[in-house]
Formats: C-alpha cells, structure tokens, sequence
C-alpha cells in the first residue's frame, strides 16, 4: 500500500512530545481555522479538499485531548500541514550530489503525487497519468516516462503475472519480482534490454490501491538515464499518497 497518514503514524507522532504554554495554544486553534477555510477556497478536487479537512479535523481532536499536557497537537498539525500543500521542497541525491528540489501537488481522484515541474510535465490521458521531460528530448533518445495506470478489479499479486508476461516481449532477460519497501511498497519489475547507452530500461512498480485492486506504475528510460530521470521518478514517486475510499 502507498504511504497515507494511518493509526501506526499517528500514534508515532503522538510519541513525539514537547511542551508548550496556552499563548501558543491559542496559535494553533487559529491556524487550523485558517487551514480550513484556505482549503475550502483552494481550486482543488473534492476528494482531496475533503481529505485535507478530515487531517486536520483528526488533528484537532488530538490537540484537545493531548494538547494541555504534551506537545502531541503540534506534531500531528506540522504533518497534517505538510501532507497536502500546494508546493514544498524535498531533499533529492542525484549523481552524488544533494540538493532540494521545489514539487508541486498533482492529484487525480484516487491519489496525489508531487512532480517536480521544473524538468517534467504531468498530463492526464484517457485511463492514465502521464509524467514525462517537460522539454521533448531530441529524437535520437528514447522515450522517457512514468505512467501510473490504476486497475481496479485485480489485487497486486494478480497483476504481477499479467505485467511481467507483457514485459518479457521486449525484455527477454526479465529480472525476477522483488517486494520494495522504497521508494513505495509493493512488488518491482525491471528489464534491461542492452548495454549501449540508448539501451531501453523499463522500471514497473505494483502496489495495492487500498481496495480489491493495483496501481501499475511503469517507469520508462534508458540505460544512460538511470542516475538521472530514474532517479528523479523515483523520488517523486516517494511522494506518492492514496486517497481512500469512504
């Protein structure tokens, strides 16, 4: 399953206490009516307004019962905060080198994703989502891209076999599925197919949607792109949350 704020990371953050006076008590109750009342103007899908309203909601109902004696309140609120915001920074370590890279919040009616818009363009597709280089590249690469295709009536397991019968036609060497934790948890794919530079390198990631079904994330590059867009897809897909079904 895809990372959302559940039962195991809430009581994680209600660990994490610190003290605070009533002044500053008062700051969050004001902060939390703001947020509210931001998310209600924001130009959002519905799922993901009413999400971010029930967070905090959550988050105040834990602020009044802990909030007197620890420091609960803030903690699960600074979460909350973060979990939706239009734009945010995250850390990245690309070629051996760190830096933060600025992302901004995508969703669709199933999941949001952060994308870093600086060198990539997310379009919606007919039955899928599409991330690719926000500049064509030139002809002579091949293609680069993250589809995140959603299936509703198969479990992981599966789609497991369906996908890697499709990719063993152009990936003969196909490497065996391996269960990953990171950068999301669920089952990974990959083949190779070559050793040039141009050689194409497919990456498919399969992970529950929280119901009776998958999501199917195929990330697609080439050989000389593995430290650089696989690992930019990969760390945008660390960012990567469900919406879940009432």
């Amino acid at each position: 399953m895809s990372k959302n704020l559940n039962e195991d990371e809430i009581k994680q953050t209600m660990l994490e206490n610190t003290e605070y006076d009533s002044q500053e008590k008062e700051e969050i109750w004001n902060k939390i009516e703001s947020e509210i009342k931001q998310s209600e103007q924001n130009n959002k899908k519905q799922a993901v307004k009413k999400r971010y309203a029930i967070l905090i909601t959550a988050a105040a109902a834990v602020f009044l019962l802990f909030g007197t004696e620890t420091g609960t309140g803030y903690a699960l609120i600074d979460k909350v905060k973060q979990l939706f915001v239009p734009e945010k920074k995250v850390p990245l370590s690309i070629e051996g080198t760190e830096e933060e890279t600025d992302v901004t919040l995508k969703e669709s009616a199933d999941y949001v994703i952060y994308v870093d818009e600086e060198h990539y363009r997310y379009e919606e597709k007919e039955g899928y989502d599409l991330i690719v280089p926000k500049v064509d590249l030139p002809e002579r690469y091949p293609e680069v891209s993250m589809e995140i295709r959603q299936i509703s009536d198969k479990k992981p397991d599966e789609v497991l076999k369906d996908v890697q019968d499709e990719l063993r036609k152009s990936f003969p060497e196909l490497k065996a599925p391996e269960k990953v934790t990171t950068p999301i948890k669920g089952w990974m794919l990959k083949g190779i197919a070559g050793v040039e530079w141009d050689s194409p390198v497919s990456k498919t990631y399969i992970i529950s949607n929280g119901q009776a079904g998958s999501f199917v994330i195929k990330q697609t590059y080439f050989l000389e792109a593995s430290e650089g867009h696989a690992v930019r897809f990969d760390n945008m897909l660390k960012e990567f949350k469900l919406i879940p079904k009432e």
